[in-house]
């Protein structure tokens, strides 16, 4: 595969949105999820090995993410020049209500969802560190 941007460019938003919210993209629901789990391990440091591989899965994360990205978004075509991909409104219906409800659950999770949590303070560098290692892995891909 490859080259998809020009052949089916609304999956390939939806594709694009999907691998920015698993890396942890801030306001999209990934972001939340992922960002609460890190804290709360930084926080809590019960076991420093546990907590480096978390922040080490998080690095990892954008790399394959966006390594897939590159490969086959923006890559070359390596099928047949004559295979014609077409996007249907039976394959873009569904792909658009997810991507719509991917960014709007994440705002509605942290806004509206009473979520008693106790509060975490850290230091301003370890809040910025899963962030950091999302920049890190999409430089690195």
């Amino acid at each position: 595969m490859g080259n998809l941007s020009a052949q089916i460019p609304t999956a390939t938003s939806c594709l694009i949105l999907a691998n920015i919210a698993l890396c942890g993209f801030p306001f999209i629901s990934g972001f939340y999820s992922k960002d609460i789990i890190v804290e709360a391990s930084i926080f809590y440091q019960h076991n420093i090995l546990i907590v480096m591989l978390i922040i080490l899965a998080v690095g990892l994360t954008s790399f394959y993410s966006i390594r897939f990205s590159l490969c086959v978004v923006w890559g070359s075509n390596n099928c047949n020049p004559f295979i014609f991909l077409e996007e249907s409104e039976s394959l873009t219906s569904p792909m658009l209500t997810l991507a719509s409800i991917s960014i709007i659950s994440g705002a509605l999770i942290m806004w509206v969802a009473p979520i008693k949590q106790e509060i975490i303070s850290i230091p301003l560098h370890q809040k910025l560190m899963p962030l950091l290692l999302v920049g890190l892995g999409a430089f690195l891909a």
